[in-house]
């Protein structure tokens, strides 16, 4: 069993000395593969974070690798590790629209980067709370993002887990600036009010069944 260990513990120590003498160029290309590569993980951060735990080796690694830490998702701390982390790296961001969704939380640290938004995703949380209105909630979501100048942004979705319906309030999109936009993926409604929208090349849209009204 002592040689068994001591074989796998060469063997590990082996492996270890052999990615050191890759560039860092090359390091990181494989880093990526494994960040975006692992469709279990619900955030990618989370395949960033155990990386750069491995060693002071990998940490360095990954630090020097902005774009390993492009999924802002998550809660506000985690947020603000991963906008930090990503530099000038272009970043997808998740908000989860909810009964204690307020601006003071992620929705506050990712403002300040909507030229780096690759990709954002909307998503309002299932909820038990019948005096919970989404449409509210969405306005003022719609609200603080006012203007919003996003040269990067190729993809928007807007994702519902729950059986209210969204209606777009009036020119909620209108100030957007998306050049970029190729693709849309929005339930119950189309933002008309797009600037972007004739740039779209894929476009998803789903309608949300009321069982009450079949």
């Amino acid at each position: 069993e002592k040689y068994a260990a001591l074989s796998a513990n060469h063997y590990a120590a082996s492996n270890m000395l052999s990615l050191v003498t890759l560039p860092n160029e090359l390091l990181g290309r494989i880093f990526e593969f494994v960040v975006f590569g692992d469709k279990t993980l619900a955030y990618r951060w989370q395949a960033a974070i155990k990386l750069s735990h491995v060693c002071q080796f990998f940490r360095n690694a990954t630090l020097s690798c902005p774009q390993l830490w492009s999924d802002i998702s998550g809660n506000a701390q985690l947020a603000s590790l991963s906008l930090s982390r990503s530099k000038n790296a272009p970043i997808d961001v998740l908000l989860n629209i909810s009964p204690s969704y307020n601006r003071s939380d992620l929705l506050s640290k990712v403002l300040g980067h909507t030229k780096r938004w690759r990709s954002l995703t909307l998503q309002i949380e299932q909820t038990s709370l019948y005096s919970f209105r989404v449409p509210s909630t969405m306005s003022e979501c719609t609200q603080h993002f006012n203007s919003v100048d996003a040269p990067l942004l190729e993809s928007l979705k807007f994702s519902s887990h729950s059986r209210i319906s969204v209606t777009e309030g009036i020119d909620a999109f209108s100030q957007w600036n998306t050049p970029a936009l190729r693709s849309l993926n929005f339930t119950d409604y189309v933002p008309l009010s797009l600037p972007g929208l004739a740039s779209v090349t894929s476009l998803d849209f789903a309608l949300a069944a009321d069982n009450n009204h079949c």
